[in-house]
């Protein structure tokens, strides 16, 4: 029975069998790591796309200068009005749904003058 290729509960040598489990978890690891960098890289490009902040350097615009940023995937236009421009904002009171910003359903929050601005300077 010795030349049947049958080795002995005695002699067996795990060596070989602890290098391949190290091996396969090693691997493991390694996908599971390159798995969690691409979703972490989809996700981060999926919540600039869907509401992410967008920021905007306005001490930069001219008086009279327009820019166009993204949010949501939607054109967000920023414009610096002139003085001349703000002053004809009063003359179309009467084709405005709600001139005076009393209903809050129709402005955004704290925005309560006729151009819609945070600070008071620009109204």
């Amino acid at each position: 029975m010795a030349g049947d290729g049958v080795i002995g509960d005695n002699s067996v040598d795990t060596s070989r069998r602890v290098f391949l489990t190290t091996a396969t978890v090693a691997t493991g690891a390694i996908g599971v790591g390159f798995a969690c960098a691409v979703i972490h890289r989809d996700a981060l490009e999926r919540a600039r796309a869907f509401g992410a902040p967008t920021e905007l350097d306005i001490s930069k615009l001219d008086p009279g200068q327009m820019v166009i940023v993204f949010w949501r995937k939607q054109p967000i236009f920023v414009v610096r009005r002139t003085p001349a421009m703000l002053a004809t904002l009063a003359g179309h009171d009467d084709r405005l749904k709600d001139p005076t910003s009393e209903n809050p359903t129709n402005r955004p929050m704290r925005r309560t003058c006729s151009g819609r601005a945070i600070r008071s300077i620009w109204c």
